[in-house]
């Protein structure tokens, strides 16, 4: 309690915080600009993976995979009309609640059924190149979101 007490950090120092290399729109990634970056491997500790952004997205349509429904692939647009595929790997069910949350359940369901939707999102992303059927395309792992202010 005394801790609690003396505390002195603001709202703002509590806040989480992500760090970006670029601001990059999804409509700049190409796949040979992608098979440069993949020339920076491998990533971790000391050589950590870019992080990209852009803001204002609409999310066209959801769907989730896998065995256990823990992947999500989204449909995103930007303010410019760019469209593109993007994946999350992890906390699919964090990501619901996010959405329920801040924009309803209508929302959340409008998402999951491809119709038009109030949702407007940031993402924090990294370009990769999916494989499927000898095709290649530019899908974005989403890394983190936020809402827009």
């Amino acid at each position: 309690n005394k801790l609690n007490q003396n505390i002195t950090l603001t709202d703002d120092q509590l806040r989480p915080t992500v760090w970006i290399d670029a601001s990059m729109p999804i409509g700049y990634p190409t796949i040979d600009m992608i098979k440069s970056l993949s020339m920076m491997e491998p990533f971790g500790v000391g050589n950590p993976q870019p992080i990209f952004a852009e803001q204002h997205f609409r999310i066209l349509r959801g769907r989730k995979l896998g065995k256990e429904g823990n992947v999500l692939r989204l449909r995103i647009a930007n303010q410019r009309g760019e469209q593109a595929d993007a994946v999350m790997f992890f906390g699919v069910e964090e990501f619901e609640s996010f959405i329920y949350k801040e924009w309803g359940e209508l929302n959340l369901k409008k998402m999951y059924q491809a119709q038009s939707n109030d949702i407007d999102i940031a993402f924090t992303y990294y370009p990769m190149i999916n494989e499927y059927q000898g095709m290649e395309s530019i899908q974005m792992r989403i890394n983190s979101y936020c809402r827009i202010q």
